[in-house]
């Protein structure tokens, strides 16, 4: 994979289509009202895409059976993106191109890995809504933009 300068997070204007990770389904109903409504727009016209292990992440929060099967209905309405055996290969190329740039710069969750290497995967590219620093990191080896639901460092 090429090298590129390393891509800080902008904060989300409603800019489309996404991959929404699981912080950004998790964290959006408390993200400012301007984000809110982007999102509602976004899920409206189906441009937010689910992959794999975000579907598996956000099905794991919920409390109970029927919260699982809404969450999952819900999810069911997403253009959905496979994760590929490419999708794989380019995650680990990812991890050992940061675990070759310092000790331990490669401590990244897996998943957010695989999210990233299946935005990556698109033709174009797809950015990666998040409320997790750790896409900034993945954005230095792997080609999309990450885009924050809010500024890094806001708690929401």
């Amino acid at each position: 994979m090429e090298r590129r300068p390393g891509r800080v997070s902008e904060p989300w204007s409603g800019q489309l289509p996404v991959l929404a990770d699981t912080t950004a389904w998790l964290k959006v109903s408390r993200a400012p009202a301007e984000v809110r409504a982007y999102w509602t727009e976004a899920l409206r016209t189906r441009q937010i895409f689910v992959v794999p292990v975000v579907r598996l992440e956000l099905l794991h929060h919920e409390r109970d059976a029927i919260a699982v099967n809404e969450r999952d209905y819900e999810l069911d309405q997403m253009p959905q993106l496979e994760l590929t055996p490419e999708v794989a290969d380019d995650a680990m190329t990812a991890m050992l191109e940061l675990a070759a740039r310092s000790d331990g710069y490669h401590k990244v969750p897996a998943p957010d890995y695989l999210i990233a290497a299946t935005a990556a995967r698109q033709d174009p590219p797809l950015a990666v809504l998040h409320h997790d620093a750790h896409y900034d990191k993945l954005a230095e080896v792997l080609n999309f933009m990450p885009y924050s639901l809010v500024p890094q460092g806001t708690a929401i």
